[in-house]
């Protein structure tokens, strides 16, 4: 056990050995008959409803991640399996610098991200909570019909991981100069672009030209500002997604359709996109 205030004199001690202790004895009795209370929720008006009430109940403990929650709130045959994919992925791993899965599920976010947008980026509505929601519900809801392609996308992640590291190197994918942080605003534009084959084939032929693009942009300071502050937004979003693929189209020399800033029909900004060609 640790990080434990009330008693901290069972910290760095493991439940075998605070049994197997004689002076410890009332401490494994209260251990065992204590009582685990559960509250059972039902038929909940909305996701924002299960949100207020987790994070009411995370209060004073370690809170709980937004993927974690949504794994709650959204259980079914994806959610088990994005996990359990998410469990076995060297490729996340690798992005995220661990030699194990994450235990905040950050690793779970970063694949429904490229899900979300791969699959669904015209639904985007500028906030990431309720997108990523939305796609794990629908995801969840068509299971039937999506694992295939699921699995498919999935496999073009993994393809685009490897690009990606054979182009920029496992450490500095998704960084900003002088950062060892992995930046998922970064990441979400180059994994969208290198998820596609003709795309990808390419930008490996000229893995030369990409690096020096990337820091042509990280230079930018309308990039700059997309990659640091309100990175969910709509605008910030689209200029992510616009500015690299119109520089990999100048770039590379290859035809391919990118993201566009629209208006939807309710005066709302939105992300226009219907394929690379």
């Amino acid at each position: 056990m640790s990080g434990l205030e009330v008693r901290a004199d069972l910290n760095r001690k493991s439940y075998t050995a605070i049994k197997d202790d004689p002076n410890r004895r009332d401490d494994i009795n209260a251990f065992l008959n204590n009582t685990i209370r559960t509250v059972v929720i039902r038929n909940w008006p909305s996701t924002n409803f299960l949100h207020i009430v987790f994070l009411r109940l995370n209060t004073g403990s370690v809170k709980l991640s937004p993927q974690e929650l949504r794994q709650a709130m959204v259980p079914g045959p994806f959610s088990e399996f994005i996990d359990d994919t998410a469990l076995a992925s060297a490729h996340t791993q690798r992005l995220l610098g661990r030699t194990s899965p994450d235990p905040r599920m950050r690793d779970v976010e970063l694949l429904v991200r490229f899900l979300g947008f791969r699959n669904f980026l015209p639904t985007y509505g500028g906030r990431m909570k309720e997108f990523l929601d939305g796609v794990c519900q629908e995801l969840t809801d068509t299971w039937a019909n999506s694992q295939p392609r699921v699995q498919g996308d999935l496999n073009e992640f993994n393809s685009a991981v490897d690009a990606l590291i054979e182009i920029f190197g496992a450490d500095e994918i998704a960084r900003k100069p002088g950062s060892k942080s992995f930046n998922r605003a970064i990441f979400d534009a180059l994994a969208f672009y290198a998820a596609d084959h003709e795309i990808r084939n390419s930008m490996t032929a000229h893995s030369g030209p990409i690096k020096d693009l990337y820091a042509e942009l990280m230079r930018d300071d309308r990039f700059s500002e997309a990659i640091e502050s309100d990175t969910a937004g709509i605008p910030h979003t689209f200029d992510r997604l616009s500015l690299w693929g119109l520089g990999l189209r100048r770039v590379l020399g290859i035809g391919f359709n990118v993201p566009m800033l629209i208006e939807r029909e309710d005066g709302s900004a939105g992300i226009g996109f219907d394929g690379f060609r």
